[in-house]
């Protein structure tokens, strides 16, 4: 699981976890493409979602560059109809 902090945020500003399983990482920049869908965040509705992105990359010759990407961003109790989830790859923009 992931979590963004705001970019006021830096590696000397950032609290310290409390936790040893925990790290504070940089994530380098680039160009994602995105696909969003409902329902429920469930491996079967990634795999589907992702499988759709990834065909139209290929398709429209955009050179995928990283791996699939997860992010969901409503909690359990959200109805499925309501629930934000996104599928995204990393790519080559020029």
């Amino acid at each position: 699981m992931q979590f963004f902090l705001p970019t006021k945020f830096n590696k000397n500003n950032t609290p310290n976890p409390t936790r040893s399983d925990i790290e504070i990482i940089n994530i380098k920049r680039g160009f994602y493409a995105v696909i969003k869908y409902s329902g429920r965040a469930s491996d079967k509705n990634f795999i589907k979602h992702k499988e759709i992105l990834k065909k139209t990359l290929l398709n429209e010759n955009i050179s995928i560059i990283g791996p699939e990407v997860r992010a969901t961003y409503d909690g359990p109790f959200t109805l499925p109809m309501y629930r934000r989830n996104e599928a995204m790859f990393e790519i080559s923009w020029n």
